[in-house]
């Protein structure tokens, strides 16, 4: 999944994206075993993330909390920088 596609889905306000790579047990609930997983990544309870499926897997949404896990990989830091097409297009209208 893109980064563009993700801020869509999860918005413009600070945050990360993370992908689950471990596994979950199949008698857990994978929402609740994701989220112990992270808040014993993140080294506190003291979090707030969500955890979703997108059919190709488990993503976790954050605000507040960095994680560096083998079982997290940082997908995207929102928001995205302001792609500089843009301003280089604007220019490029201004000249004659």
């Amino acid at each position: 999944m893109t980064p563009e596609k993700l801020q869509e889905l999860f918005g413009t306000e600070v945050g990360r994206v993370y992908a689950y790579t471990g596994g979950v047990p199949n008698d857990t609930d994978p929402q609740v075993h994701i989220t112990e997983s992270f808040a014993t990544a993140a080294g506190t309870n003291l979090i707030d993330c969500v955890v979703t499926n997108l059919g190709s897997g488990w993503l976790v949404y954050t605000r507040n909390t960095t994680v560096t896990n083998d079982e997290f990989m940082l997908l995207v830091e929102l928001p995205l920088p302001e792609p500089e097409i843009e301003e280089e297009q604007q220019e490029q209208e201004g000249t004659p």
